[in-house]
């Protein structure tokens, strides 16, 4: 018993997390079923060369009585002439 714990304590292993609040992010209605919505973005720089940025934000949740279901996402493209 004592070898298993030397053991465990050997291979320790460090783990770390990160609590992010997304409650700002819900879409707040009192009806069941889906709901969703969607923000947008566009962008262009010109440097030495022309940059392109097209961003989106799509928010989906699905609410029953005794459930709710949220899927959150956060899509960014961004391409030049030459590289993507």
């Amino acid at each position: 018993m004592k070898a298993i714990l030397v053991l465990f304590l050997m291979l320790q292993v460090s783990v770390s997390a990160q609590i992010v609040n997304i409650e700002n992010k819900r879409i707040y209605d009192d009806t069941s079923g889906w709901s969703g919505a969607i923000d947008g973005s566009f962008s262009a720089q010109q440097n030495s060369a022309l940059f392109y940025n097209l961003g989106l934000r799509p928010r989906v949740q699905y609410k029953t009585r005794k459930n709710y279901f949220f899927v959150l996402a956060d899509l960014s493209y961004t391409a030049s002439k030459s590289q993507t």
